[in-house]
C-alpha cells in the first residue's frame, strides 16, 4: 500500500537525514554554566534596533542615560544573566536579565548618571544563574565641566573671550 511504501522510504532514508547525536547534557544546576558564555560586553550611550550605539570607555554625568549592552551565546535552555554594577569597587545595582536559547541573544540595562554621586570608576560584570563570571567591562564617568556664569566674566571680555 502507499502507507507501506512511505513507511519503508522513510525508514530507508531517516538514517541519512538524521542529524549526529548529541552528547549528553548535564540537566543539574551547573550545566547551563557550562555552554553559556558572553561574547560582547560594552557600555555605550543608547540601544538602537537591538544594537549599542554610542560605545565608549568614559562618559560625562550630566543626567543622562549609559546602557550597558550584552550579548550572549545561549545552546541551552532560556536562563538569566545578572549584570552588577559596581561604582569604586562596591554593588550599585544587580539586574536579572532574561536570556534565550540564540547563538547572539542581545540584551541590555541602563543607569541614569547622577554628577553628584556617579563620578569615578565604574565595572559591569556580567554573571549566570550560579553566580560564574562571564566577562566584565569598565568606564570612567568624569564630571560635567564647570559652568562660569556670565556674571563672574570680567566686564572687558566679550563673547568670544577677547
Amino acid at each position: 500500500t502507499a502507507l507501506t511504501a512511505l513507511t519503508s522510504l522513510t525508514a530507508l532514508t531517516a538514517p541519512a537525514l538524521a542529524a549526529p547525536a548529541a552528547p549528553a547534557v548535564d540537566l543539574t544546576e551547573d550545566a547551563p554554566s557550562a555552554t553559556l558564555a558572553v561574547t560582547r560586553l560594552a557600555i555605550g550611550r543608547g540601544v538602537d534596533r537591538r544594537m549599542l550605539v554610542g560605545e565608549a570607555e568614559t562618559f560625562t554625568a550630566r543626567g543622562q542615560r549609559i546602557w550597558a549592552h550584552v550579548t550572549v551565546n545561549n545552546p541551552g535552555l532560556a536562563t538569566t544573566v545578572t549584570l552588577v554594577w559596581r561604582h569604586e569597587g562596591a554593588d550599585r545595582w544587580h539586574v536579572n536579565l532574561n536570556v534565550g536559547t540564540s547563538p547572539a541573544w542581545r540584551t541590555w540595562a541602563r543607569w541614569t548618571l547622577n554628577p553628584r554621586r556617579d563620578t569615578g570608576r565604574w565595572t559591569v560584570e556580567a554573571l549566570d544563574a550560579t553566580g560564574r563570571s562571564l566577562g566584565t567591562t569598565e568606564f570612567m564617568v568624569v564630571p560635567p565641566p564647570a559652568v562660569i556664569p556670565a556674571a563672574a566674566l570680567p566686564a572687558h571680555l566679550d563673547d568670544t573671550g577677547c
